[in-house]
């Protein structure tokens, strides 16, 4: 469980399930920033795992005594990487120095807890690519493995580019066959445009190859 530090604080968790896990689970955030962090990350294909507030690393602060950092998220990828992630608005990573922060805490973090450690700001988000994370978390939350099923025929068959709302006519399963179109966007099956808003009306195409 968390702690409500303030009545400011936005703090919960999103119920996940990565493909490292075998059934759902939450996943805590402390902060919009955070909770936007972890969403975008979670729909990354190469994505295996993600903890939150996985460790705390001992490192040599700027005045020489020892201070510690936990990150925010520790993201496991499909090809064995494995990153440590620190979540700052961008106004306090410049108010505090926090840049140079990390690079200290990078030198002093094992190499068995992560092989790098990065930095991600408001300014490393893209609006689209959050809300398509954000509604893709919830069609994964709501299974339908009948809607899925409906939507690998009509791919199967689909050659060049159609609009989701057609591909969604032809399995006449309405919203669950929009959100099992997003799921095979995500899962790799079909491709789109993730950095742009996905809608009814933007275009897809069968991917080349399997998902990451």
């Amino acid at each position: 469980m968390f702690a409500a530090r303030s009545k400011s604080s936005v703090r919960g968790f999103e119920i996940l399930e990565l493909p490292a896990d075998d059934h759902p689970r939450q996943v805590i955030f402390e902060s919009q920033l955070e909770r936007k962090t972890l969403l975008t990350l979670c729909a990354l294909p190469e994505i295996w795992n993600v903890f939150d507030q996985p460790a705390r690393i001992t490192f040599e602060g700027f005045t020489g005594k020892t201070e510690t950092h936990i990150p925010d998220y520790l993201a496991e990828y499909k090809s064995g990487l494995r990153v440590a992630v620190a979540v700052k608005p961008f106004k306090q990573v410049q108010k505090l120095n926090f840049r140079a922060t990390l690079r200290a805490v990078e030198k002093s973090m094992p190499q068995s807890f992560a092989d790098r450690l990065f930095l991600v700001t408001e300014k490393n988000l893209h609006p689209a690519e959050v809300r398509n994370a954000e509604f893709l978390s919830m069609c994964r939350r709501c299974k339908d493995r009948e809607a899925d099923d409906a939507v690998a025929q009509v791919i199967s068959a689909l050659s060049g580019e159609e609009r989701i709302q057609d591909l969604v006519c032809k399995t006449r399963l309405n919203g669950r066959g929009f959100r099992a179109i997003f799921r095979a966007i995500y899962s790799g099956n079909l491709h789109a445009d993730r950095r742009k808003y996905i809608t009814p009306q933007s275009l897809v195409t069968v991917s080349e190859g399997p998902a990451c």
